[in-house]
């Protein structure tokens, strides 16, 4: 397969999935609402969406589709790097070694307490659901602090290195 294919298929395949991702928001921010809800102290009504529950599934499939595929790229550039340059494969790996370290953290900071969520009555928000999310909440304080810290000493270092 030549790169102008390959370059087709994947505009294609990202035009088909930000066009679901588009209709499937669309569904619940303009779509039928369902069953009026109470707010946990009760004093107003809230009016939940019907393809709630579509859009959640469908950022789900988005996310794990992500995942799998970084994964396997991951790994390709890996086993190609470890073939030709084995100090140069080490780098990818370190920086995925990295971020076990900061999963494993958060998950450990992560508690298994019930969260009360504003007209949510199940009970998929406590035990290790909540770890989960608080896990995946530090996760992202955590790179949010790292990708910060990144982007000013990089600056720093750029300016300081110029100027020498």
């Amino acid at each position: 397969m030549n790169n102008k294919m390959l370059k087709l298929i994947c505009s294609v395949v990202l035009a088909v999935l930000m066009l679901a991702s588009i209709a499937c928001a669309a569904l619940v921010w303009f779509g039928p609402l369902g069953e009026q809800m109470t707010t946990l102290d009760g004093s107003q009504q809230m009016d939940v969406p019907i393809f709630t529950e579509l859009l959640m599934g469908w950022i789900y499939i988005m996310l794990g589709f992500t995942a799998v595929v970084t994964l396997i790229l991951a790994i390709v550039k890996f086993a190609k790097n470890l073939a030709t340059s084995p100090k140069k494969a080490m780098k990818p790996l370190a920086v995925i070694l990295g971020l076990v370290v900061i999963f494993a953290a958060a998950w450990s900071f992560g508690t298994e307490e019930r969260l009360e969520i504003f007209g949510y009555i199940g009970y998929e928000n406590e035990g290790p659901i909540a770890r989960m999310i608080d896990m995946v909440l530090y996760t992202i304080y955590a790179l949010f602090v790292i990708i910060a810290a990144t982007i000013i000493f990089g600056r720093i270092f750029t300016v300081i290195r110029t100027n020498k």
